[in-house]
């Protein structure tokens, strides 16, 4: 696989994640109303594009860093930089959404190494192990 088909391949699968989780906030405000987003200082449209765009960007560094998830511990690191840039951009773009930015950088790091971790250890054992 060439590195733009490793790229390719994680955009992809940042993609469909990000519109599996806008698919999830489309359900939550039909069955719970726009008052429920409005009550976290956010809208339907600014979720969805938040998805989108984290989806795009984690998936651009899963695919530029999948050579290194060769093994289960090259995987956690790039899970935890996934994790990471996913909190990042997240945080960013809803950031007039957030109360305190002042501990923006320890809670993305702490929460990015600690779903991003386990995720790219799992993602190991189930792609690559064999």
């Amino acid at each position: 696989m060439s590195r733009m088909d490793d790229i390719a391949t994680g955009v992809k699968g940042g993609l469909f994640g990000g519109a599996v989780f806008s698919t999830i906030a489309l359900v939550l405000w039909l069955v719970q109303g726009a008052e429920a987003f409005a009550e976290a200082r956010m809208t339907l449209g600014a979720l969805v594009a938040a998805y989108m765009v984290g989806g795009l960007a984690v998936g651009g560094v899963v695919g530029l860093l999948l050579p290194f998830a060769r093994t289960p511990v090259g995987a956690a690191l790039v899970g935890s930089l996934a994790g990471v840039s996913l909190v990042v951009v997240m945080g960013l773009l809803m950031a007039e959404a957030a109360d305190d930015m002042e501990h923006f950088w320890t809670a993305a790091t702490i929460t990015g190494v600690g779903l991003g971790a386990p995720s790219g250890v799992l993602y190991h054992r189930i792609f690559l192990d064999r």
